[in-house]
């Protein structure tokens, strides 16, 4: 049971931290040489903004926000079962 709850933990760091990869790089893209370092240096919610301004329709900066709240969801639903399983 802890190897899947941990699978599914892990699996959704990966898809944030793919997403937050995909925009930084596309980002560097998009801009000149001289400022195209600094993406790399500036929060994830930084880079979700001026992402968005970017690229209108993308989806990637929604799924990084997502992943972040369903994983902090996920961590303290398995604390709370985790003290509840042991007070018994």
């Amino acid at each position: 049971m802890f190897g899947y709850v941990f699978l599914v933990l892990a699996l959704m760091a990966l898809a944030s931290i793919y997403s937050t990869l995909v925009m930084r790089i596309r980002l560097v893209k998009r801009l000149p040489l001289g400022d195209g370092l600094s993406w790399w240096m500036r929060s994830s919610d930084e880079v979700g903004r001026a992402y968005q301004d970017l690229f209108p329709g993308s989806y990637l900066p929604s799924i990084v926000r997502y992943v972040f709240w369903m994983f902090l969801a996920a961590a303290a639903a398995i604390a709370i079962l985790i003290a509840l399983r042991k007070s018994v």
